[in-house]
């Protein structure tokens, strides 16, 4: 699946005040909102995933575990520095883009986020997402995120797990997808395998070791 980082950013006028890669420091000015965040993700297509050139799922359907990590930033007044969020897209159909408006997913906060800062996190995916979901449950939970390089390691409480890596050429850089075709895609996302895949939340449960995984940088900034 194309970074849902890239498709939730994307879903509110195909990524209209979201961009990844590497940016310059956001600046709130005048603004509701600035996010500058790391994410990463491991779903159910195959790699490279079909998603991020307008193709169908590579199995039907493109369930995912993402991971977010807020490096600087602030919904109104409150300071969003430090905050880890997770969305788990448990249903997307078998074509992303062609199926925005019935996505089934969870938004999980962190426990050693504040109520103000929940509060943020749900506003700003609610304006970002553009309807992307038909359902999206909220809920919160324990949430470790380790980060060594291309490495990324996420736990969540005792529901979610996913260790990926990426994919290297011969002299050890990450493979690198810039400019892709889909409009719902960021500029630039690294390519990487998903080591394991866990997920068992309700009736969603799912096992993906091996399948594709992304990670990219990426700033937020509101309209307002």
């Amino acid at each position: 699946m194309k970074s849902a980082l890239m498709l939730l950013c994307a879903a509110a006028a195909l990524a209209a005040g979201c961009s990844s890669g590497p940016s310059k420091p956001a600046r709130s000015g005048g603004s509701v909102y600035v996010l500058k965040a790391h994410e990463f993700e491991g779903c159910e297509c195959d790699s490279v995933c079909p998603c991020l050139f307008q193709k169908d799922t590579s199995h039907g359907d493109c369930k995912v575990l993402m991971a977010w990590s807020i490096s600087e930033g602030h919904y109104k007044g409150t300071d969003l520095a430090g905050v880890n969020f997770v969305v788990a897209i448990t249903k997307s159909g078998a074509n992303m883009e062609k199926n925005m408006g019935k996505w089934t997913g969870v938004l999980y906060h962190s426990d050693k986020s504040s109520e103000a800062q929940k509060a943020g996190v749900t506003e700003i995916l609610k304006a970002e997402l553009g309807g992307a979901f038909e359902k999206l449950e909220v809920k919160t939970a324990p949430i470790a995120i380790k980060r060594n390089g291309d490495h990324h390691e996420l736990t969540l409480g005792t529901v979610g797990s996913l260790k990926i890596a990426g994919i290297k050429n011969r002299a050890g850089a990450v493979m690198a997808i810039e400019n892709v075709p889909s409009p719902i895609a960021p500029p630039k996302v690294w390519c990487g395998l998903s080591e394991v895949n866990t997920y068992a939340d309700g009736s969603a449960k799912w096992d993906l070791k091996g399948r594709n995984a992304l990670y990219a940088e990426f700033e937020m900034v509101s309209k307002q």
